[in-house]
């Protein structure tokens, strides 16, 4: 089944992710309508910064404000044949649009892309070998996306 969090609901698991703790939950988007804008300094902007999503029961649902130009990393743990379907939904705004990239080495070029001029985007990957999915969130285009859900599932 779908893990969702709604617009006022935060959870923070103690999750064992390597030696950290993994953040599950509406995060940014609260923190945002808590300071009545974006956090600053940017939140994830960067594959160092990537959130780390634990995936429970293989699958996770996250929601977040798409508050800055650039892009959001998130990062999950695979093993070797690992199968992910991500979805990332957002309405679509005449001055904004969002695409979904996939790495293993955030400097190589990405393993696949979704980049179209709807209100999502799909992936589907098999992981060759176990290590650290990496998943971007961008626009190319600068402008205004309010909200997105990111969808992942490891089979």
């Amino acid at each position: 089944s779908a893990v969702s969090y709604s617009e006022k609901e935060i959870f923070i698991l103690t999750y064992p992710y390597g030696n950290e703790l993994s953040f599950t939950g509406n995060i940014f988007r609260e923190a945002a309508t808590l300071l009545g804008s974006c956090p600053n300094p940017p939140i994830n902007t960067s594959a160092e910064q990537a959130t780390p999503l634990a995936l429970i029961n293989n699958e996770i649902t996250w929601t977040q404000s798409y508050c800055y130009s650039g892009s959001n990393w998130y990062r999950v743990k695979m093993s070797a044949g690992n199968v992910f379907d991500i979805d990332l939904n957002f309405t679509h705004h005449p001055t904004g649009n969002l695409d979904l990239r996939i790495y293993t080495d955030p400097e190589a070029p990405a393993l696949a892309t979704s980049a179209t001029l709807n209100s999502g985007e799909a992936l589907s990957w098999t992981a060759p070998s176990a290590g650290t999915l990496y998943i971007r969130v961008s626009t190319d285009q600068g402008g205004f996306v309010p909200e997105y859900q990111l969808r992942v599932v490891k089979y």
